[in-house]
This record gives structure tokens, C-alpha cells and sequence, in this order.
């Protein structure tokens, strides 16, 4: 029995000798360990070299970056459910949308909006200058384009486990460049005769903005996004009525945006 019990001992001594893992951490440190196991939100693991002795160290996985095993194989770890995008198979990762309210002024915005990672998403709109109500009866003809890049806020502080609701919903920031072309009538009075005479006058705008915002998704189907934006914005011709953004002339460059979207996921 005695020797049974020293053999034993010796093959897990020599098991222990030749098996050395490497367990990259958070904070920089490469540790030299054997790998005990591989748990659901734990790792246990002894500090290298091994012996029979050694307590059985206990780490968190989201303070480990990486586990090299002595066989070759890697395991890498996520800091956060946040930010893994496993966490989100199956949802609707794209949603087309409509900027409700913006043909009050006189313009219709489609949007296309595509999540590129957990907690960022990519944006474009098209605007079609002309459609809605001409508030300022100027009859406004041309296009306008928006693209801007979408930070979704995470919380300030996370339980084990959490993850965004789904990858599009949450409040954010958004940096936005708007440009704009479209043509409008434009008055001229004359004090001689005192007429008005009417010409078309060609615009280009722009501006660049920083919009906050927040968006709901409903049942991954449906979404409202309600958002404001401030920025610096520039136009052509100083008394015409701006579209996709309000202000922004050569006396006051300060622009303004807000708005009520609403879309369906696909």
C-alpha cells in the first residue's frame, strides 16, 4: 500500500512538473499557474511550480484577460457581459427609421441605423428639403444628408451578469455632421417702386453636432428615439430657413436640433 501511495504521489508530481499554463490578467501581470478549472465565473488554479501542497487559489473571470494552457490552447475572457456581443445573438442588429416631427419644418429625414459592437452603432439619414409644411414659404426643393456615430451610455455601476435590454436601446451621445443643398425663393424689394420681386436663390448648409439622446426598443421590433443636438453650423444665404438644423448663420454660427424618430427593426 505504501508504495502505491508513493507512486501515486510521484505521477502527480511529474503531471504537475511538465503542465505550466499562463494567465494574462487585467492589471498587466502574467501569471505562470496550473489551470485546475475552467469555471462559469470563477477560475481555480494553482501558483506554478505546482505541488500537492498548495492551497487551490479562486479568481474572477473579469479580472482575467486570457488563459494559455501548456497544450496550446487560449481561452480569452470579457471584461463585462456589456461588451459580448454573444450576449446578444438573435437580436435585430439593424432599424430603419423616420424622423416624425420633421416635416413641420419642411423636410422629410430617413434614417438607417446598423449596431457595429455592444455600445456602438453607426447612423445615416437622407432628407428630402421640401416635404412637409413650408412654414416660411420659401418652396424649398434639394437634399440633405446626416452621418453620425452612436455611444451608448453603460450604467455607473453593474451587477454580475448584466447586459444592455437589447443592443440598440439606452441612452447615448452621438457626434453628427449634417450637410445640406436646396434651393428656395427668395424676395427682393425694391424702395423705388416698392415691389417685391421674387428669385431662386441656391443654399448649401452644414453644421457639426453633438446630440443627446435616448432610445427605446420595443419587443425588438419597434423603437422611439428622442434626442437634442447643439453644434456649430454654417449657411450660404443668411435669411433662409435652414433645414435639419436650426440657426447656424454668419451672425450666430450656434445650431440646434431635436427630434422624435420612430422605426421597425429588421
Amino acid at each position: 500500500m505504501k508504495k502505491l501511495s508513493a507512486l501515486i504521489c510521484l505521477m502527480a508530481l511529474t503531471f504537475f512538473a511538465k503542465a505550466q499554463d499562463q494567465m494574462l490578467m487585467r492589471d498587466g501581470k502574467t501569471l505562470e499557474v496550473k489551470i485546475i478549472e475552467l469555471g462559469v465565473d470563477e477560475i481555480k488554479y494553482k501558483m506554478w511550480p505546482a505541488s500537492l501542497e498548495q492551497p487551490v487559489l479562486v479568481v474572477d473571470k473579469v479580472k482575467v484577460v486570457r488563459v494559455e494552457l501548456e497544450t496550446g490552447e487560449v481561452y480569452e475572457f470579457k471584461e463585462d457581459n456589456f461588451t459580448d456581443a454573444d450576449m446578444y445573438v438573435g437580436q435585430k442588429k439593424n432599424a430603419a427609421k423616420i424622423n416624425f416631427l420633421s416635416p413641420i419644418n419642411g423636410s422629410l429625414w430617413l434614417g438607417y441605423e446598423r449596431s457595429i459592437k455592444p455600445g456602438q452603432s453607426f447612423e445615416v439619414e437622407l432628407g428630402l428639403i421640401g416635404v412637409g409644411f413650408d412654414i416660411a414659404e420659401q418652396n424649398p426643393r434639394g437634399i440633405g444628408f446626416k452621418g453620425g456615430y452612436k455611444f451608448i451610455k453603460t450604467p455607473d455601476f453593474y451587477m454580475k451578469g448584466m447586459r444592455y435590454s437589447h443592443i440598440l436601446k439606452g441612452g447615448y451621445i452621438k457626434p453628427e455632421l449634417i450637410f445640406t443643398a436646396y434651393s428656395v425663393d427668395s424676395y427682393v424689394y425694391d424702395p423705388n417702386t416698392w415691389e417685391e420681386t421674387k428669385e431662386r436663390v441656391s443654399t448649401v448648409g452644414g453644421a457639426v453636432m453633438i446630440n443627446l439622446g435616448k432610445q427605446w426598443v420595443y419587443s425588438d421590433a419597434f423603437l422611439l428615439d428622442l434626442f437634442f443636438g447643439i453644434g456649430y453650423g454654417f449657411s450660404s444665404q443668411a435669411d433662409v430657413n435652414q433645414y435639419g438644423f436650426i440657426g447656424g448663420n454668419s451672425n450666430v454660427p450656434i445650431a440646434f436640433s431635436a427630434g422624435m424618430k420612430i422605426g421597425g427593426l429588421f
